[in-house]
């Protein structure tokens, strides 16, 4: 029960987070080409890291890089 709280915290600071700098992106003008590739970039890692840690079984455990 202890890991689920811990889960269920951690969740929810990485979504209020998230929703933080969404928000204050969102707070600039358009997005110039060096913000468009870093976006790409973040999506592109943290798709690669899904799947390399769904194939070793734990989707997760490598969130921290």
């Amino acid at each position: 029960m202890e890991q689920c709280n811990r889960q269920l915290t951690v969740v929810m600071g990485t979504f209020l987070l998230a929703l933080t700098l969404f928000v204050a992106g969102c707070a600039s003008g358009p997005l110039s080409t060096r913000e468009k590739g870093a976006l790409a970039g973040g999506g592109l890692g943290a798709a690669t890291g899904a799947i390399i840690g769904s194939t070793v079984g734990a989707p997760l455990a490598h969130v921290h890089l």
